[in-house]
């Protein structure tokens, strides 16, 4: 059996490959109405990470579950922005370390720092 069986089963396969990789500015809403109903998008999403971790800029261009070039490095850059949020809260839970040493820690400014803090305690205000 190969990792690449559950393909066979997309409905991409099944339709005009050039909903999903038209020309730059096209209209990318029939293929990502097609993905959306698709019986192997999870499988695809995790095939997707993984080409998009590998490929080069010039090679993740077209929708891949249900997702175009710029949806997936959104998604991308706010997973990466929420799991340095959460090491630094983790952080800043743990005490004894200043703002600017956990900036140096999770790579980020002191400022973000001071700005996750904030948020973290306005959303617990509203919580209470």
């Amino acid at each position: 059996m190969s990792r690449y069986d559950w393909m066979e089963d997309a409905r991409c396969a099944q339709t005009d490959p050039s909903l999903w990789h038209a020309d730059k500015g096209a209209n990318y809403t029939e293929a990502k109405r097609i993905c959306a109903r698709c019986p192997v998008r999870p499988q695809c999403e995790a095939h997707t990470a993984r080409l998009d971790a590998e490929a080069t800029v010039y090679s993740k261009h077209g929708v891949w579950a249900g997702q175009t070039k710029k949806d997936r490095e959104t998604r991308r850059v706010n997973a990466e922005r929420a799991e340095r949020d959460a090491a630094i809260l983790r952080l800043l839970k743990r005490g004894g370390m200043e703002a600017e040493e956990i900036a140096v820690q999770v790579g980020c400014s002191s400022r973000t720092v001071w700005r996750v803090q904030k948020a973290y305690r306005e959303q617990m205000g509203r919580a209470a």
